[in-house]
Formats: C-alpha cells, sequence, structure tokens
C-alpha cells in the first residue's frame, strides 16, 4: 500500500489548502488522481474523492491534516476516477454533504449504470479503481458555503467548476496540467466532444474576476494565474481545431478510430503545440499512462470534427463510450431560460440566462513552487454566502431519463456548432461516421 503524499498549496489566515496525492496501483499512476482538502475554522470541504481503491489512503491523509470533519464533498463530475470512492468515504464522515451536477445525482444514489459502464469502457483499470458504493439518499447538495459553482460542461456535459476564495477547482475544464520544470497542458476532450461548449466554459470561467486566482486541477498540480492558464488552454483547442482539420483533410475517407489517421494527428500536434510537445520531458512511466488518454482526447477531436451538422459522434450522442461509461451521457438540467442557480440555505432560486453579474472581487494569492510549503500568505476575499451554478442551455433535459443519451443540437448549441463548422473543407462535413 502507497503511503499518502500530502502537499500544503496555499495558506488563508484561518486555514490552508492540501493536495493529496492519490496513487493508483497501475504503471504511471502517479501524480494523476488526486483530492483537494480544505481545512478552515469555519468547515472542511474535500474537492473530488479519487476511486474506491485509494479511499484508505484519502483517510489516512484526513487522519494525518487533522480533519476529523468533513463538511461538504465538492465533485467536479462523477467519473470514476474522480468521484467512484465517494459512497464509500462517507461512511467515514457521516455529516458530509455532496455537491454535484443535479441530474448526476441519481447515478450516484444508484451507480449500477455508472460501475457498469466503467467496466466496459475501462476494463481492468476499473477493477483496480474499485466497485461504486451508492451515496445515501439525504446527503446530496446542489450548494455549499461560501462556493460559487460553475456549470463547467466540455469534458464531460455534467462537469463543475468551484470558486473558493482565490482558488478555482476547475476539474479538467482547463485541460490536464503537469509540471515538468514547463508547462505540459492537453486537452480532456473524449468522444462524443463538442468544440463550442468547450470554449463556452472557458469564456463563462474567464468572465470571473480571476485576478490573482490559482488553478487547482482535477490531474494533477496547480499553477499561479488562473486566467492566463485558461487562456493558453482556449488557445490550445483552437490551435487544435486548426490542426486537425488540415491532417484529416489529406486523409479522406478515415474515421475517428483509424489508428493512422490519429498517428499523424499526434505528430503533427508535436511540431505545432509547444505545450503538448512537453509530453516527452513526462516521466517514462507517466509518458505510457498519457498515451491512452492522449489518444483519446484526439478521438474525441476527431469524432467533432468529422461528424455532420447532425451528428455527434458514432451513430449519434447515445452510442459513445465515454458517455455510455465513464460517463453516463448525464446532460445539463434545463431550467426556463437557462441561467444559473443561486443561494446557500436550503432555498435555491433558478434564474434566467442573463441572470446577474458574476460577483467581481479582488483575489490575491502568492504561488509556492511544487513541494515547497509556503509560509503565511495573505487571506484570500472571503466570497458571501453565495452559490451560482451557471447552466449551459444547450444539452437537453432528455438526458436524465436516458442517461446513455445527451442532448442533440438544440438551441444555442446548434447554433454554435453549424457555425464552427461552416467555414470547413467540404471533405470534413458529412463524413460517414464508424
Amino acid at each position: 500500500m502507497f503511503e499518502p503524499a500530502i502537499t500544503r498549496v496555499k495558506d488563508w489566515g484561518d486555514g490552508s489548502l492540501y493536495l493529496i496525492d492519490l496513487p493508483q496501483e497501475l504503471r504511471g499512476y502517479h501524480h494523476f488522481i488526486s483530492s483537494w482538502a480544505i481545512k478552515t475554522e469555519t468547515g472542511n470541504l474535500l474537492v473530488d474523492v479519487g476511486p474506491a481503491a485509494t479511499i484508505p489512503l484519502l483517510r489516512q491523509a484526513l487522519k494525518d491534516l487533522e480533519i476529523n470533519r468533513v463538511d461538504y464533498v465538492l465533485l467536479t463530475h462523477i467519473h470514476i476516477d474522480h468521484a467512484g470512492g465517494t459512497g464509500l468515504l462517507l461512511e467515514t464522515f457521516p455529516q458530509a454533504r455532496v455537491v454535484c451536477h443535479p441530474p448526476s445525482q441519481r447515478h450516484l444514489l444508484d451507480p449500477a449504470r455508472l460501475w457498469q459502464g466503467s467496466l466496459e469502457v475501462l476494463g481492468e483499470v476499473a477493477v483496480k479503481y474499485g466497485p461504486i458504493n451508492p451515496v445515501p439518499d439525504g446527503r446530496l447538495a446542489e450548494t455549499a458555503p461560501d462556493v460559487k459553482v460553475i456549470s463547467a460542461p466540455g469534458h464531460a456535459p455534467h462537469h463543475l467548476a468551484f470558486l473558493y476564495r482565490d482558488c478555482l477547482f476547475a476539474g479538467e475544464a482547463g485541460g490536464v496540467y503537469f509540471d515538468v520544470g514547463e508547462v505540459y497542458l492537453r486537452p480532456a476532450t473524449p468522444p462524443t466532444f463538442l468544440l463550442p461548449v468547450a470554449m463556452a466554459t472557458l469564456d463563462r470561467l474567464l468572465a470571473f474576476n480571476l485576478e490573482g486566482c490559482t488553478i487547482c486541477y482535477g490531474h494533477y498540480g496547480w499553477a499561479s494565474s488562473a486566467a492566463r492558464m485558461l487562456e493558453r488552454h482556449r488557445g490550445q483547442l483552437l490551435l487544435w481545431d486548426e490542426v486537425i482539420p488540415r491532417v484529416a483533410g489529406k486523409r479522406p475517407g478515415r474515421s475517428d478510430g483509424d489508428k493512422e489517421l490519429i498517428s499523424a494527428v499526434w505528430k503533427e500536434l508535436e511540431g505545432s503545440d509547444e505545450l503538448f510537445a512537453r509530453f516527452y520531458l513526462l516521466p517514462a512511466d507517466i509518458q505510457e499512462r498519457e498515451r491512452y488518454f492522449i489518444t483519446n482526447s484526439i478521438k474525441g477531436f476527431l469524432g467533432y470534427l468529422l461528424s455532420g451538422p447532425g451528428d455527434q459522434g458514432a451513430n449519434g450522442p447515445g452510442h459513445n463510450q465515454e458517455y455510455e461509461g465513464r460517463n453516463p451521457g448525464l446532460g445539463q438540467e434545463q431550467r426556463p431560460g437557462g441561467g444559473y442557480l443561486s443561494g446557500s440555505g436550503p432555498q435555491t432560486h433558478w434564474h434566467g440566462s442573463q441572470g446577474e453579474k458574476a460577483a467581481e472581487g479582488s483575489h490575491k494569492a502568492a504561488l509556492w513552487p511544487r513541494g515547497k510549503e509556503p509560509g503565511q500568505g495573505q487571506q484570500g476575499e472571503q466570497h458571501q454566502n453565495c452559490v451560482q451554478v451557471h447552466l449551459h442551455p444547450g444539452i437537453g433535459q432528455a438526458a436524465q431519463e436516458h442517461p446513455q443519451q445527451v442532448g442533440g443540437q438544440e438551441g444555442e448549441q446548434a447554433q454554435q456548432q453549424e457555425e464552427s463548422k461552416r467555414d470547413r473543407p467540404a471533405l470534413i462535413h458529412g463524413r460517414e461516421h464508424h
């Protein structure tokens, strides 16, 4: 059994932020899955908890940190590597409430289909992660005090980001990050991927005042200047959107699963994307792990590019292994007019898509080098008890009834999708998608 690795990332006047590494018993699966622990005088929070296999590690780490009570568990999304151990962890912390995207709640209460899909997609990796225990009824919440809860679809349609004090917990909305002395960054764009949705999420996050904010990644670690890192990832997605069609255009008739096409795309990206090219600075075992996930991200981009305006992946959105497995196709919960959820108590209210402007506050923080404990940092400005869920209106409510299907191109999303494809070469349009 591994020992828990804990890094103190940030100090506030009344508490600290810690990164807990959760290495799996799989080659290269270290410095990959983690949990963020927030310990303050007013309450303790966890952001993502990892799979069941490493809940003993997480429990030990919390014990070492003298965290004997967890008030809220914030889940960026319910993929097994982020949320699979939630039910098991709650056995230790019976008072904890779980915040996740509302339509995904039923898959935490009854994870049978989520677990089955994980087995079908991930195979032995899912077995190593361990089974998914249900979250007890009555333990779910949509809000948490002092946390802004922001809808962030792209990597998954049920993805959230959390803004707490001077930290943005981005999950995989800002890509996958690794500190190799320089920045290694790549998209997390598994099938079925919709570029306009991911771009809208980045724009939504950048609309907040992120001055002085640290970005905390789902995979792996943290970086200063959240806004700058989100902008870099935004530029990276646009670059991939230029490079991949160019490569695919030279190979008509290919599908998103074509190994030769994927290899050609990878090679072209190495020469075009400096952030991605630092893949070769990663340790050898982490490179081995990353190859699988990079291939999946390229497949997601190819699926988006090769599908016609009326298609969202292989045989449509309901027939995609990512959305049927690790992500069971949970769509955004539609409310009249879209909008966001706000409130901090038992009463919550849905507002129209125009809504209120995101609260603007001054956030000041210092960045400490990886592995070095900081001194007493500046206290992040306290937010008022306000929670906001900004909903993207483009993914339909049908996903709530049929979790293996993600709402099609309706409303704003359909318009974004068609506009994004309008200027692409004709050979990219309408390709048969296997």
